[in-house]
């Protein structure tokens, strides 16, 4: 079973957009874990999942060209430290939604709740979307 709650607020004033949220979630499963890894500790049953995030984004050129910047952090009971993660973005809007283009640099720290260098990890990613 899983019992959560979510906390959103979004705010956008002219081409300025910042969104917060807070979710945390127990999680009872039907039986202990036999592995000591992901979000479970080993021999339990239950866990706790509480996640933040704090998004800001500003259109530079409206309705073409946005600069996005965004912290996060989840922590588990079976992580070894929490999943920390920085990011900036860049989109390219062709036709608004429709057609975009965009560029993600992730800086994570603790990734998958991972300590020292294990749980460092970059990434970088471009996407093109068409809705048709």
């Amino acid at each position: 079973s899983v019992t959560g709650i979510e906390l959103s607020i979004p705010v956008r004033y002219d081409a300025l957009s910042v969104d917060l949220g807070y979710n945390t979630f127990s999680v009872d499963l039907t039986e202990k874990t036999t592995a000591a890894s992901g979000l479970y500790k080993f021999g339990v049953s239950d866990t706790t999942l509480d996640m933040y995030s704090i998004e800001a984004g500003y259109m530079v050129v409206p309705e073409k060209f946005e600069i996005a910047l965004a912290l996060s952090s989840m922590d588990a009971d079976g992580y070894a430290t929490s999943w920390d993660r920085k990011q900036i973005g860049f989109s390219y809007f062709v036709k608004k939604h429709d057609v975009k283009f965009q560029l993600v640099h992730r800086l994570n720290e603790g990734y998958k709740g991972k300590s020292g260098s294990a749980g460092d990890r970059d990434e970088t990613s471009l996407t093109a979307q068409y809705v048709f």
